[in-house]
């Protein structure tokens, strides 16, 4: 218990640091409003919001938020207090305090060592896309991520502990209605549900998944009944009705959401992309921030890559890496790998609850200092994206 204190203590102090030298979690909630609109057009009894910015369809003259709508129910009790002002980072911050104690629990479940649990805790939170994410959820994106881990690592703690269907299900849905791709996510739990157990009957498996199936298919039915109700189909998510600008309306007037086009690209900045300082001014000598397109995988988060040693039995394994590896080919093929995100890819978020169950098993087949030094690397060099660069780019400004 004392050293789990002292876990929690660090971690806190590290957010804490981190809070305290980046004001903008603390300033006005972002630019970007969308989870506070449809908030306040749920208050009002209307689907549809009062203007259009960046990232809202128009449809029939009306415009829509197209993101799956569970962080927007959440904060609706706090809009209907503290209207447009509600700052969801406060809310982030509670709901990675809950993430923190839930993974924990996850890492125990699975034996990990005292001394690596704490290390995969930091690497998790510190070390990753969620990193980067949580000191920007005063923006739409990166909030959705946030509650969509929570809930992820919610539906994989209770797949590998009491596994009861019902609740796999219904966290599995609510992270599906606050990120499309975390449904993939699915195929891992079904196979978690569907192992035997001590206590097991015959038919009780069956009975795990058909309760798992129900929430899920529930939250797919809301989500679908949104898109007919708002689009006139429940297949269409509105994502084509948002006007673009830049790169991105290029891509998509010539290509289309999806297409092979995108793939050379995506796959580059998926695995092979590193850490990139932009400088500008007629004699480039000023820092103009990181390459928004982000970072890959291989090179800001290396530790990651441990997962490829997990051993397991099989349908649990071949199922866990069907988790991982349906979201990935899926987003290769979009047009929009995340951008803007600073040193990640943060559409891995969608499946990180259940890559860290791989990379705790293959850690236990990694020199312990491997792993020590990798995940150091991954939080040393978020450190850098999130706090060096901006001083860098403050210094150089007169340059």
């Amino acid at each position: 218990m004392q050293r789990f204190g002292r876990t929690v203590i660090l971690v806190l102090l590290a957010l804490a640091l981190g809070i305290g030298v980046w004001p903008r979690l603390w300033a006005a909630p972002g630019v970007h409003k969308h989870y506070l609109h449809q908030a306040q057009a749920f208050l009002q009894g209307r689907l549809d919001i009062d203007e259009s910015f960046g990232d809202v369809a128009t449809f029939q003259s009306k415009h829509y938020v197209v993101f799956p709508p569970l962080p927007a129910v959440l904060i609706t009790p706090l809009v209907a207090v503290f209207g447009m002002q509600t700052r969801t980072t406060v809310v982030c911050l509670v709901l990675t305090a809950l993430s923190f104690c839930v993974l924990r629990s996850t890492l125990r479940r699975l034996e990990v060592e005292r001394s690596a649990e704490r290390w995969l805790l930091a690497a998790f939170f510190l070390g990753t896309a969620y990193t980067t994410s949580l000191f920007q959820t005063y923006e739409t994106w990166h909030f959705a991520h946030v509650v969509a881990v929570a809930c992820l690592l919610l539906a994989v703690r209770e797949a590998l502990g009491a596994r009861r269907g019902l609740l796999v299900g219904l966290f599995c849905g609510l992270a599906f209605l606050s990120r499309h791709l975390c449904l993939y996510s699915a195929v891992f739990l079904a196979a978690a549900l569907w192992q035997h157990g001590p206590q097991d009957r015959p038919g009780r498996r069956a009975l795990r998944l058909a309760a798992f199936g129900l929430p899920l298919a529930a939250c797919v039915g809301v989500y679908l009944w949104l898109n007919a109700v708002r689009f006139g189909s429940p297949f269409d998510t509105g994502y084509a009705h948002i006007p673009l600008e830049g790169f991105l309306a290029a891509r998509v007037e010539k290509y289309g959401l999806f297409h092979p086009a995108y793939v050379p690209a995506n796959l580059v900045y998926m695995f092979l992309q590193g850490f990139h300082i932009q400088f500008t001014g007629p004699a480039q000598l000023v820092v103009a921030g990181v390459d928004l397109l982000g970072t890959s995988v291989t090179f800001a988060s290396p530790f990651l890559l441990f997962a490829v040693l997990a051993r397991w039995g099989r349908p649990m394994l071949w199922s866990g890496w069907l988790a991982i590896l349906l979201p990935t080919v899926h987003m290769l093929f979009y047009y929009n790998n995340g951008f803007a995100q600073t040193n990640a890819q943060r559409f891995t978020l969608d499946f990180l609850p259940v890559l860290i169950v791989l990379v705790a098993l293959g850690m236990r087949r990694v020199p312990a200092a491997w792993w020590r030094a990798a995940i150091a690397y991954s939080i040393a060099l978020n450190v850098v994206a999130l706090f060096v660069v901006d001083w860098l780019r403050r210094l150089t400004a007169s340059l």
